[in-house]
């Protein structure tokens, strides 16, 4: 098999056994609800928009209880943590393998979904004889609409 099209594989199907452990974990209704709303909003937030975000429909959860089960479906596979720096983390519920464009002007985020992305990952494997079961790829620059403001 071709080695990017291997390391694809291999992404979707720990992206998807993930799925299976938190069949393990306790229900939750703040949990759901808040999975649901990420899953709704199909973007990029923060911690902090996400409370906002599920504020609204339970008045009574607090954002120590957001952040926590954030923590919790990061952990099971259900959602991912993107970190843009030492300051700033985003949170989204994409479930297919990707990578990330971020632009450092204006924070917008791209998902890269492209199989020919994945041919820069299988590079590393060659390089070093190395076994790579799960990568995700943040390229920091300039995007399009920043560009043109130039």
């Amino acid at each position: 098999m071709v080695e990017p099209l291997k390391i694809f594989i291999k992404m979707l199907y720990n992206s998807y056994s993930n799925k299976l452990n938190i069949m393990r974990q306790r229900y939750s209704h703040q949990r759901e609800l808040i999975f649901k709303e990420l899953k709704k909003a199909n973007s990029h937030l923060t911690a902090d928009e996400i409370y906002k975000i599920v504020k609204k429909k339970a008045p009574k959860i607090s954002f120590g209880t957001v952040y926590r089960n954030l923590g919790v479906l990061e952990h099971f596979g259900k959602i991912k943590k993107v970190v843009i720096s030492s300051e700033k983390a985003v949170y989204e519920a994409e479930e297919r393998p990707h990578h990330h464009l971020i632009c450092r002007k204006c924070g917008n985020i791209q998902n890269v979904f492209k199989p020919a992305s994945f041919k820069c990952v299988s590079c590393l494997s060659w390089v070093k004889d190395f076994d790579i079961e799960d990568a995700y790829i943040n390229a920091f620059g300039i995007c399009g609409k920043c560009n043109n403001r130039k």
